[in-house]
């Protein structure tokens, strides 16, 4: 087995076994965390504006999917609500919906897919989560970079 580039480059050594896949990410960091193991959050394209505002305020979210059944349809980050809001409000928030400012089809990955194109997306796009999808392509969890810098924590300590 080749020496892993982060020992290589500094010093740092794994003090577990890694598989090489999204599912383990996201499994490694449920087993660390309490608020992992709760469903993920979503909203619906008709939820209200203030709907989502509430959900990010009360469940400390950056980042709601916006399903169709299981099905992701789109994604509302904070940065969504902040233009929302700063835009003057010229709808309502009481009367507009997620459908009015989320990002449809958001990129997407499946637990089976490898780490390295995990990181590769989030290294190089401008949005900072990946709704994960099961074998039936339904959503399964989320990842941000921030989960990411948490998962080497977790595995370089």
């Amino acid at each position: 087995m080749a020496t892993p580039l982060a020992q290589r480059l500094f010093g740092l050594r794994l003090h577990e076994e890694v598989a090489d896949n999204v599912e383990y990410v996201v499994e490694r960091l449920r087993a660390a965390s309490p608020e992992r193991r709760r469903p993920v959050i979503v909203g619906q394209v008709t939820d209200r504006i203030t709907d989502a505002h509430y959900l990010f305020e009360t469940n400390d979210l950056h980042h709601l999917p916006v399903v169709s059944g299981r099905h992701v349809v789109g994604i509302v980050s904070t940065t969504d609500l902040l233009r929302f809001y700063s835009n003057g409000a010229a709808l309502d928030p009481e009367e507009a919906y997620l459908q009015d400012i989320m990002t449809p089809q958001p990129e997407v990955i499946e637990k089976a897919a490898p780490i390295q194109k995990l990181i590769g997306i989030l290294a190089h796009s401008s949005f900072r989560c990946l709704p994960v999808l099961d074998t039936d392509g339904e959503l399964w969890d989320i990842v941000t970079t921030r989960d990411l810098v948490r998962f080497l924590e977790l595995v370089y300590r």
